[in-house]
């Protein structure tokens, strides 16, 4: 379904990235199986970096600096 979708000629699609930038510290835990395993990061200042990335779509900028 979603080839069918992008080889419509008369559709055109863009990849929008936004990014909030924040320096500070955090700590890192593993969350996972065996079989995989991903990074989290919990701080009040991750919490801070991800707010400042969600107000990029309010701005419609790509990146904001605090």
């Amino acid at each position: 379904m979603l080839k069918q979708r992008l080889d419509k000629p008369n559709e055109k699609y863009q990849v929008k990235l936004g990014f909030g930038l924040h320096v500070g510290w955090s700590i890192e835990g593993a969350i996972g199986s065996s079989f995989k395993i991903d990074a989290s990061y919990l701080s009040s200042h991750v919490n801070m970096a991800s707010a400042l990335e969600e107000r990029t779509k309010e701005y419609q900028t790509n990146l904001i600096l605090r």
